[in-house]
């Protein structure tokens, strides 16, 4: 069973009342056991601190989880990967939530050989992160993104815009992305009312900090060029790149995304 349910787009309204009752049940007698991070550290990238879901669930488990988007992370950002604020206009979640974490784990003591990093305002986690660690192992990755049931694949926005020809040069194709994660997960994948989970989400992710930290510091310069594209866009270049270091959860055993159709939950 998952530990974190992911209403990706703020889903959570489309359920029925039972369904989210046993998740928060699920929680509550979750809330009674002593859980611990262990040598996992938990992130979210809350700039708008509008639906705290995961920081709420996260007070009653008794974990920490760590807020990147502090006015100092945020200003530094601003400062170093300036991004034209038009562009995107749908303004979807843009590289400041991995680059974040970077510079967060750079500067500061930070000695977890795991990481989480997951959405705020969308996530309910309901288990100890710690537990999950060796799904991670077993798969022989080092990288682990959650997986949806649709291939939200952004620059089949962007790359009619002049201001982006650019992308059809340097990112993977759109069409080969989705056949290379449907056939790499189509197979054997977690499915729930006709929708399979074979499509990568960068909303909830498990990862190797040490992995994490080499290949982000390899690719700052791509990321620099392109800070305008949104993380889903690039997660799905890099995990097309280097899969099967990068991997997608298609079985849910960490993760299950419940939109954006509506999943049944695998409880």
């Amino acid at each position: 069973m998952p530990i974190a349910f992911h209403f990706n787009g703020k889903a959570l309204s489309k359920y029925e009342s039972e369904k989210i009752e046993k998740l928060e049940r699920l929680l509550d007698d979750n809330a009674k056991k002593n859980f611990s991070l262990g040598d996992a550290g938990l992130f979210t990238y809350d700039d708008k601190g509008d639906n705290p879901l995961l920081s709420n669930c996260c007070d009653k488990l008794g974990l920490q989880v760590i807020n990147l988007a502090t006015p100092e992370m945020l200003s530094f950002l601003g400062e170093t990967y300036p991004v034209n604020p038009n562009y995107p206009s749908e303004r979807f979640t843009l590289l400041f939530k991995i680059l974040s974490l970077y510079h967060h784990i750079d500067k500061n003591n930070f000695n977890k050989k795991y990481y989480y990093l997951l959405d705020q305002s969308d996530v309910y986690l309901v288990g100890n992160p710690e537990e999950k660690i060796d799904v991670l192992k077993d798969k022989g990755c080092h990288i682990l993104y959650g997986a949806e049931s649709r291939c939200m694949y952004w620059p089949m926005l962007f790359r009619n815009d002049p201001r982006y020809s650019l992308l059809n040069k340097y990112f993977i194709n759109y069409t080969d992305v989705k056949e290379f994660e449907e056939e790499t997960y189509g197979q054997d994948c977690y499915e729930s009312n006709n929708h399979k989970m074979c499509f990568l989400n960068g909303g909830t992710v498990l990862g190797e900090t040490e992995y994490f930290m080499q290949f982000i510091k390899k690719y700052l310069p791509f990321i620099k060029e392109f800070i305008n594209v949104n993380e889903q866009t690039m997660m799905h270049h890099f995990h097309f790149c280097y899969s099967p270091e990068i991997q997608i959860d298609h079985k849910c055993e960490v993760f299950q995304c419940m939109g954006p159709n509506k999943i049944e939950p695998s409880l």
